[in-house]
């Protein structure tokens, strides 16, 4: 499915911080996507996917073995402006619209299976949405989350790796700390992102906030460009230090959640993802506006 047919090298205005090692900011169009890495690369990442997949995905797959795998296949080219701006908008179509909606169906329901599966699948969609948000950011899901957990006390130490299962682990813990408090589970609260300022919010705790919180943070950052001032400058200078932790806190949220509200795990929640995901890559129906999903 890979194969390069062009280099694309963003202008400085695009450009916000490539991962370094990925072809010194080389982007390669394949003919549908956008990729940061070579074949050699693209396939490896493949490969480790399949040796963890699943439904449920392997408890032992590494939190970066899903980075990894999520960077492939990009409309935009990573580390830009125009992805920022597209993962800001998958983030408002997943988190705020249409999981919460999931959500409220299924524990509102007898019907169990089929809206217990949709329930999974959105927020499997946040976590892809969420892990991207990192990635165009230069930021690593393991460290953020790690550094998220470990200095919001509810970790007394840093795992060398950190796996799905491990993750799973934490977050059942959390059900004895005051962390989380189950307030606007399914009733979202009104925020306008033109009139709060994130650091003067009331913190909320609910799925919807925190994304929320984050799609604000993202849209001071990188949401607008160069042209209504949010410089490079301004992003090196404040944009990793708030995004990364605020992703971060949203994975552990997609976590909780699908324990607390969907009976499920994180291990669950991967592997339906990559399962829902890839034909829609390998069909090029990524988006809604791509074409009809329904049978793919």
């Amino acid at each position: 499915m890979y194969g390069r047919e062009g280099a694309i090298q963003p202008s400085s205005s695009q450009l916000l911080d490539p991962r370094p090692g990925y072809d010194n900011g080389n982007y390669h169009f394949d003919g549908r996507f956008y990729q940061t890495v070579g074949e050699v690369e693209y396939q490896r990442r493949q490969d480790e996917i399949d040796r963890h997949s699943g439904v449920p995905a392997s408890a032992k797959m590494p939190l970066s073995v899903y980075q990894d795998w999520a960077e492939l296949d990009w409309k935009e080219p990573q580390g830009t402006f125009a992805a920022g701006s597209r993962w800001m908008t998958k983030l408002d179509e997943e988190a705020i619209q249409e999981t919460p909606d999931a959500l409220y169906e299924y524990a509102s329901s007898s019907q169990g299976p089929g809206l217990r599966q949709a329930a999974i699948g959105e927020l499997g969609d946040v976590l892809w949405v969420t892990s991207a948000l990192l990635s165009n950011a230069g930021q690593r899901a393991d460290s953020a989350v790690q550094r998220y957990l470990w200095g919001d006390g509810l970790v007394s130490h840093r795992e060398k790796e950190l796996t799905l299962g491990k993750l799973d682990e934490i977050v059942a813990d959390l059900a004895n700390t005051p962390w989380f408090s189950p307030i606007d589970a399914f009733d979202p609260p009104e925020l306008d992102a033109d009139m709060i300022k994130v650091d003067e919010m009331e913190p909320r705790k609910s799925l919807f906030s925190r994304a929320k919180s984050l799609m604000i943070l993202c849209a001071q950052q990188f949401g607008h460009g160069e042209e209504d001032g949010f410089t490079l400058g301004f992003y090196e200078v404040h944009g990793k230090e708030k995004i990364a932790p605020a992703a971060a806190e949203l994975l552990v949220t997609v976590a909780w959640y699908a324990r607390h509200f969907a009976d499920s795990t994180l291990a669950e929640v991967v592997g339906a993802n990559i399962q829902k995901l890839r034909p829609r890559v390998a069909a090029g129906m990524v988006d809604k506006e791509d074409g009809d999903r329904s049978k793919l």
